[in-house]
């Protein structure tokens, strides 16, 4: 397998949509870091200073990683349909389980490296804003569970552009799949910080006045706000957002539940590529 890692890593420096991705990654995060900023400096100016932190925006971007991981893995993975790779490699001995490994360490490796340029261009923010909240350990702690999360989204692209012969299906696939995430981690998210008390507006003689609050019926509670929390845990796209809020105080169910869906997805994945048929 060593090889075929060899082959994969030469492949993927070469690879121009790669270095693309690398480069948009780059400046997005810079763009980014200066708008939120100067948007922050904007508002210590009008007496707000209790919103100036760096970490508050640092960690913005994490719950759009996968739409990259998305596309970069699948157009990797469907190139070697489409080029011949896959079977030319099952010819010279190579077998399925080594192919399938060999990829999906790869995809892992080009998702870490948009990851690392993401969270390296972020740093231009200390020029602008030199103060953090969060502990240095929690840093590090939010780094690992970045890294795991993109370990899970990697192993479900790679399977599908495994399973997949054509590049634009599996690219349209992986994109939709991580859509879905980000749509139900959001749903899911919107309902947890939902108050539970909730006040209205009425018309008196003196005016327009707050009514007395009440409960409000769309407040989770009991095993549906249970549920509904494990599920933003255990979802990599719902991870990014309780990330990107700084709202992640408990990481082990999210490291756990990571390290749990890259094992599984790239087990069933495996078991499935040995019987798909190649011609």
């Amino acid at each position: 397998m060593i090889k075929l890692l060899r082959a994969n890593m030469l492949r993927l420096r070469k690879n121009k949509l790669f270095g693309a991705l690398l480069v948009i990654m780059a400046g997005l995060s810079v763009i980014m870091m200066i708008m939120n900023c100067k948007a922050e400096l904007s508002w210590a100016e009008l007496g707000y200073t209790d919103m100036m932190s760096f970490d508050k925006m640092y960690f913005n971007l994490t719950p759009l990683l996968g739409i990259f991981f998305a596309v970069m893995i699948s157009m990797f993975t469907g190139t070697e349909y489409s080029d011949g790779t896959i079977r030319n490699k099952i010819i010279v001995g190579h077998s399925r389980s080594d192919i399938y490994l060999s990829n999906f360490i790869t995809s892992i490796v080009s998702s870490f490296a948009v990851v690392a340029v993401w969270l390296l261009s972020g740093l231009v923010g200390l020029f602008l804003i030199n103060e953090w909240y969060l502990p240095p350990k929690w840093v590090l702690i939010y780094i690992l569970v970045i890294l795991l999360l993109s370990s899970a989204m990697s192993a479900i692209f790679t399977l599908i552009g495994m399973l997949m012969s054509s590049k634009a299906s599996s690219a349209v696939i992986s994109i939709i799949v991580f859509v879905v995430m980000l749509v139900v981690s959001t749903t899911v998210s919107q309902a947890l910080s939902a108050p539970e008390m909730m006040s209205g507006y009425q018309l008196t003689s003196n005016g327009v006045e707050m009514t007395e609050p009440e409960p409000n019926p769309g407040y989770l509670r009991g095993v549906s706000r249970d549920i509904a929390e494990a599920a933003m845990d255990i979802l990599p796209t719902g991870q990014g957002l309780n990330i990107a809020n700084l709202s992640m105080t408990e990481p082990a169910l999210p490291m756990i539940a990571s390290t749990l869906i890259t094992v599984f997805v790239t087990g069933i994945g495996m078991v499935i590529f040995k019987k798909k048929d190649l011609k």
